[in-house]
């Protein structure tokens, strides 16, 4: 004996699902019957001539289940997909209407076709959703018939049994770390379905699943799941780029050092990423301090990543008026550069793996500058250039007379010259336009470009320096300094040659 029951939902309902949302939401219903370690076994499909089976031994569950929106079986039990409790009414309108399937279900000792129906109200006739429930012989399983279902539609249906977190899921390489809440996997090299969500800003390298479901993508070939990951917005096809990193701190904050390990290296582009603002949703930086403090936990594992990445310096990150720390840097970051042995700097918080800072590094080769007081023809050479400067280059360069002169006596250090300044609390503007920003407290001139035959190189590193009172090296104010200096050097030739004269007879 048949019945009809009415599920009071226009088919005219806005709601509109494709393909693979509605395949997704028919088969989450026997995923959940078993969960993530049983189903597949249980499960079973085949697919002839558009007619579509879905099969799952040794499991049954009321039809009444699939009557209300918003009732659902699962409402606060672990380990399912599901939880709003609209999925198998909606995929069965939008099956019926959208995509012209006919849909039928049975389970223990009822079936049940879903059908349409001519509903009047207020004098209009409108078509509805009904279901169609027959009493049957009783059966240990569960049967979902879809018919209609074109080639192309039934390869949608195969990439939504990859759309779900299973350990035979070919998606799925070595399991790295697993428990109750989370998993870490390898990738494996197989493609990802086309059907699947995809985190815009990160690819298709590795996969993010929320609630065992494929959700979005990380840019690494991982795949991390966070299965009590509660997402409110059902209508949303994919996580956002901030989601992601989320749910991926929460991962971080649970795994074990060897896989934090892996996740970290997986991360290596964003080792030195600060946040760039007081509120930064997009940086991988929190997530990498939590791997970081997750390795630091093992005195092994620790020195595993130190014997793996040799060469990494870190640097604390520096406030912007702390301008000591700052030139420190600068030149630190200089004698990198010229240093035989490459390294890569990296945020503060490696120091918990026990990298080495990049001040201290650069200290013990020798990087820094040692400062001296000129002595001997040295000074000589100095009074020769400042000489220089007030002839040729006065209306240029305004209150530098206070200036020190040192020498650097370290040859390997990274500059040729230094300029220590600091900000002025008034500007100066010079006859040329040119903004005079910061005072100089001290110039240095390596001590190899005080001699006979180095006057070229001196006038060109002393003017160079004398030239950061308008900025930094990639100021405007710099640069159009330099250019003046180099035309005004040009204009006084005779001048010049002078003063190379004065030079050589210097008597050292």
């Amino acid at each position: 004996m048949k019945k009809k029951i009415s599920l009071n939902i226009l088919l005219s309902y806005p709601v509109y699902w494709s393909e693979y949302k509605v395949l997704r939401d028919f088969v989450q219903n026997f995923y959940d019957a078993k969960g993530s370690g049983k189903w597949w076994r249980d499960f079973s499909y085949a697919y002839d001539d558009g007619k579509l089976v879905m099969e799952l031994n040794n499991s049954t569950f009321s039809y009444e289940w699939l009557l209300h929106i918003g009732a659902s079986s699962k409402t606060g039990r672990k380990g399912v997909a599901g939880y709003f409790g609209e999925g198998f009414k909606i995929a069965a309108l939008c099956a019926i209407r959208d995509w012209n399937w006919k849909v039928a279900m049975c389970s223990g000792n009822w079936s049940l076709t879903v059908i349409t129906e001519d509903i009047l109200i207020d004098g209009l006739e409108k078509q509805g959703l009904a279901y169609e429930i027959a009493e049957e012989e009783e059966k240990d399983g569960t049967i979902l018939v879809l018919e209609g279902v074109s080639e192309d539609q039934f390869r949608i249906f195969e990439g939504v049994l990859k759309s779900f977190f299973y350990p035979e899921n070919p998606l799925l390489e070595q399991k790295l770390y697993e428990d109750g809440e989370a998993a870490v996997y390898s990738r494996s090299e197989l493609p990802l379905p086309k059907w699947l969500p995809v985190t815009a800003e990160y690819g298709t390298q590795g996969i993010v699943f929320g609630r065992f479901q494929a959700l979005g993508t990380v840019p690494f070939p991982l795949v991390i799941a966070f299965h009590s990951y509660h997402q409110k917005d059902r209508e949303r096809n994919s996580l956002y780029d901030f989601d992601v990193i989320g749910l991926m701190y929460r991962i971080a904050s649970r795994i074990d050092a060897p896989t934090a390990k892996i996740v970290l290296i997986h991360l290596r582009r964003s080792w030195n990423a600060y946040p760039t603002q007081n509120i930064d949703i997009h940086t991988w930086y929190y997530v990498i301090c939590e791997l970081i403090r997750r390795i630091a936990a093992s005195d092994e594992v620790s020195q595993e990543f130190r014997n793996e990445f040799p060469d990494l310096l870190y640097g604390e990150r520096l406030l912007d008026d702390d301008v000591s720390l700052s030139n420190r840097r600068r030149l630190a970051k200089a004698w990198l550069r010229t240093s035989e042995k490459k390294y890569t700097v990296v945020q503060g918080n490696f120091k918990l793996l026990g990298i080495p800072e990049l001040e201290a590094v650069c200290e013990e080769s020798g990087g820094f500058t040692r400062d001296d007081k000129p002595r001997g023809c040295e000074t000589d050479y100095i009074e020769i250039l400042k000489e220089m400067a007030e002839e040729i280059l006065g209306s240029l360069f305004l209150d530098y007379k206070q200036t020190e002169h040192k020498i650097i006596r370290n040859d390997e250090a990274a500059w040729s010259g230094k300029a220590e300044v600091q900000k002025r609390k008034s500007v100066l503007t010079n006859i040329y336009g040119l903004r005079i920003k910061d005072r100089l407290i001290s110039i240095s001139i390596k001590e190899k470009y005080l001699s006979k035959n180095t006057f070229e190189a001196a006038v060109s590193i002393y003017f160079h320096e004398l030239s950061h009172m308008f900025g930094g090296d990639a100021s405007m104010g710099f640069s159009l300094a330099l250019t003046y200096v180099t035309e005004l050097l040009l204009k006084h030739d005779r001048a010049v040659a002078v003063y190379r004269k004065k030079w050589e007879d210097v008597c050292c």
